[in-house]
This record gives C-alpha cells, structure tokens and sequence, in this order.
C-alpha cells in the first residue's frame, strides 16, 4: 500500500523558509534563509580558506575566517542583509519611503540580523554539528 504524499505548493516552501524576528529595537522583521546565490557571493569572498569537504575547521582557519570578515565585512552586508531580509525591504541605497537602507538600521539591528539570518541558514558551528547527527541517523 502506497502513502499518498503531497508535494508543496510554492508558498508553503517561501513560508517554510522565513520567520519573523524581533530586533532590539523592538522592531519585527521576516528574513529567509539565505539563497544559494548569495552563499556562492561569500564563498568567493572567503575564496581558499574554506575547507573542502565537511570537516571543522582548525584553529588557523577560525581566525583566518575572522579576519576576512573584518576586512570585507562592508561587502558581506550588502550580499547578506539585502537577500535575506524579506520584510521590511532593505536595499543598499533606498529611493522610496517603503525601503530602509543598510545605513538606516541601527548597529544593534544589524547584528542581530546577522546573528539570526546565520544561524536560521544553518551556518553556525552547532548547525554544522547538528547536520552531521542527522546524517549519520
């Protein structure tokens, strides 16, 4: 006997891939996961240094990695928080009252975005971890 599957409809999976924050200001905003497109954009930011295959990284590389985003970190903000925030719309130079723009949010924001849309994209150390045990299930 056959279990009847039902495939997703495109707006059940854009759905399944946002959910809604609180900032520290109090502020509320939809991000995504971030896209394929974007994740390629920072690779070739962090070029080398990411290692091949799915192993952790060593020490070395763990600051090596630090400092790349310190020095590119500028580039990193206009690739991640433009893609990734959903609502409000966020665009580098906003030209209509129904945009911000990355010089509109606030230090505490932004990190905070970035601190959500890593770890909801699954690119934190733990997430890594994590996709291992399932893997390995």
């Amino acid at each position: 006997m056959s279990e009847e599957v039902k495939i997703a409809t495109a707006k059940e999976y854009r759905k399944a891939m946002t959910k809604v924050i609180r900032l520290p200001s109090g502020f509320y905003f939809r991000i995504r996961k971030m896209s394929p497109q974007a994740m390629a954009q920072l690779m070739d930011i962090y070029g080398e240094v990411l290692p091949r295959g799915r192993r952790e990284l060593t020490p070395e590389e763990r600051e090596k990695i630090r400092e790349i985003g310190h020095e590119k970190f500028a580039e990193i903000l206009k690739i991640v928080i433009p893609s990734c925030v959903v609502e409000p719309k966020i665009v580098e130079n906003a030209t209509s009252e129904d945009e911000l723009s990355l010089d509109d949010l606030s230090s505490d924001d932004l990190f905070a975005l970035l601190d959500e849309i890593t770890a909801f994209s699954g690119l934190t150390v733990e997430a890594a971890k994590e996709r291992e045990t399932f893997r390995k299930e």
